[in-house]
């Protein structure tokens, strides 16, 4: 497996990405199905590298765009919340641009999904009714009233934790839209965590209490999701799929 950073022309400018391809002595010499991985509210870091790691170990590349670049994360954070319920903007346009980026390397095969964690689910979620073969939200919803952005989308297979305090019910919640779409799905609300169950993310000092309230990472309910999307991205993403 090979890292390498890039960078992306995009309609607001340049932004940076890491790019994931897979061991050609393992998987052999592509091209590879594509996937999008779209970081968590935090921003970019050591935690998305993981991610990417992890489905380039499936055989498939991977690239996590910088939804944040340099300016401070707190306005890049409103930016994007503004984004998501408007249901377009800068935000949005780099996660589609990141994937015709991805949709036209040479290593990919031009079958793409994109997975996406917190903020960046949401978007996975906005984006999945834009040429994305399967989509995989963690914790990420569409906001109230925008469920019609789910017409149209490509399978889900998406994964909550119940004691999310920041998303309650939502997994009920988009099952229940994506039926009403017919769309293909899996949605899986674990019992035992909360927000962040996927991500391994250093706080400081306000670790502990976020994990009281049910924030933090949980190995085993993080392999399990990501074993039902590697299950559903090999279905999906597949040549011949």
């Amino acid at each position: 497996m090979v890292l390498a950073a890039v960078q992306i022309e995009t309609a607001r400018g340049v932004i940076d990405a890491v790019v994931a391809t897979p061991d050609a002595a393992v998987h052999g010499p592509g091209p590879y199905p594509g996937v999008v991985v779209l970081h968590d509210i935090t921003g970019s870091g050591e935690d998305l590298r993981t991610h990417l790691e992890r489905v380039a170990g499936w055989g498939m590349v991977a690239i996590g765009p910088d939804l944040f670049g340099s300016g401070r994360q707190i306005t890049c954070i409103a930016r994007a919340m503004r984004d998501l319920v408007r249901r377009s903007g800068p935000t949005l346009d780099d996660v589609t641009d990141t994937a015709r980026w991805l949709r036209e390397h040479r290593d990919c095969t031009g079958k793409i999904g994109v997975v996406g964690f917190c903020l960046g689910g949401g978007f996975a979620l906005l984006s999945a009714s834009q040429g994305f073969e399967v989509a995989a939200p963690f914790y990420g919803q569409i906001p109230l009233g925008q469920r019609q952005a789910l017409h149209e989308a490509c399978p889900v297979v998406a994964s909550f934790g119940r004691r999310d305090v920041t998303l309650p019910a939502a997994g009920r919640r988009l099952s229940r839209a994506l039926d009403e779409a017919e769309v293909a799905h899996d949605v899986v609300t674990y019992p035992c965590v909360g927000h962040s169950f996927a991500n391994k993310i250093d706080l400081g000092a306000a670790t502990p209490l976020l994990r009281i309230t049910g924030f933090g990472y949980d190995e085993a309910t993080a392999e399990h999701a990501w074993d039902r999307v590697r299950s559903y991205f090999a279905k999906y993403l597949q040549p011949d799929a």
